[in-house]
């Protein structure tokens, strides 16, 4: 029975941590902006469209997609370079707070970023990387 015990509060330990990660996860909500040009509202702007490239050297590999970096349980982006200033700055300001991050390394330490399609993606081994 010991060990069964054991299992089960590292279990309810595990999720406790799940939890908290994932009250950090992008929420998927699109900030409206007016922008010049009659462009519509909530279409990506320059400092908001973080994914769009026209070849590789046009993105680069973020450590911390979301509230924990990946050497704590959160997970890698890859990004265009010209807006990673923006980005972080978002990132700040969606993650402001105390902050429990599990202390779980899930770096892909040979990640590169990639452009595929348009849009900025990681890569492992020169293709994408699945995703998780």
């Amino acid at each position: 029975m010991r060990g069964r015990g054991a299992r089960i509060a590292f279990v309810a330990t595990l999720a406790g941590w799940m939890v908290l990660a994932s009250g950090c996860q992008e929420t998927g909500k699109t900030q409206a902006s007016a922008t010049a040009g009659g462009a519509a509202a909530g279409a990506p702007t320059p400092a908001t469209d973080f994914f769009s490239c026209g070849s590789a050297s046009d993105c680069v590999v973020e450590n911390q997609k979301d509230c924990c970096p990946c050497n704590a349980g959160g997970r890698q982006v890859a990004l265009r370079k010209k807006s990673l200033d923006a980005f972080r700055a978002a990132r700040a300001a969606r993650c402001a707070g105390d902050l429990l991050c599990p202390q779980v390394y899930l770096c892909d330490d040979t990640a590169t970023a990639l452009c595929l399609a348009g849009k900025c993606a990681l890569g492992h081994g020169g293709g994408p990387v699945p995703p998780r």
